[in-house]
């Protein structure tokens, strides 16, 4: 926010900023993102050198006119960079309907990714080097604030769940195939999602998440962030 014109920002004011640090205590930045502006930042990985990164934009940058004819013109892009800091197009993980999206790249170089669709279901997205030509297949539930990772041999899904009629709860799930397998609902509830993930072992891993289920239970604050730690039978 700049506290020069405090308020709400349209997304073509967005810009990123990082922070970083080489010992856990001292930390320069935060330092903004050259290439970001108009981009709302989510989720980075890193292959072949490289560092990617999810932003969030409207399609040519164009002037929209409330929630739903934003919505129609989003796109999810995919950006890269050699030092992190300054950014450029590579490619596009949704045309349409933009959103959050959560990526991992595979030992050949080809991206899997989980992009959330906002009133629908998540999309698996997939595509090879250069990341031109993609396939995009709907999953069988929502996922939003979507995080995508590999726990040993299986991928886990996790994110804010809405089932019908009922309210928001944090949800891990398998990946197999193009299907979502619900493993573990997470103590949650009201505005809750953004998962992070660590695995200490195969079997045994830690996860954060924010939930406001012992504050408001509802998108107002207060909210909490909560580490679980996960262990598989």
């Amino acid at each position: 926010c700049n506290p020069a014109t405090p308020g709400m920002f349209d997304n073509n004011d967005h810009l990123g900023y990082a922070a970083w640090t080489s010992d856990g205590e001292h930390w320069e930045g935060p330092h903004s993102l050259e290439g970001t502006y108009g981009h709302y930042i989510w989720r980075a990985g890193t292959y072949g050198g490289k560092a990617y990164l999810c932003g969030r934009r409207v399609r040519d940058f164009a002037p929209t006119d409330g929630d739903e004819g934003k919505k129609a013109v989003m796109e999810s892009a995919m950006l890269e960079s050699e030092d992190g800091l300054v950014w450029r197009f590579c490619g596009l993980f949704q045309e349409e309907k933009g959103n959050e999206t959560a990526f991992i790249f595979e030992d050949d170089g080809s991206i899997l990714a989980v992009a959330r669709s906002r009133g629908e279901n998540a999309m698996l997205c997939k595509a090879k080097p250069p990341y031109k030509d993609w396939t995009r297949t709907p999953l069988n539930h929502n996922v939003g604030g979507p995080l995508l990772t590999k726990w040993g041999k299986h991928y886990l899904v996790g994110g804010r769940k809405i089932p019908f009629g009922d309210t928001a709860k944090t949800v891990l799930s398998w990946l197999v195939g193009d299907k979502l397998e619900d493993m573990v609902e997470l103590p949650s509830g009201g505005d809750t999602s953004y998962p992070g993930f660590i695995a200490l072992s195969d079997s045994k891993a830690l996860l954060s998440y924010y939930s406001s289920h012992e504050g408001s239970n509802s998108k107002l604050a207060p909210c909490s962030i909560y580490l679980a730690e996960l262990r598989l039978g």
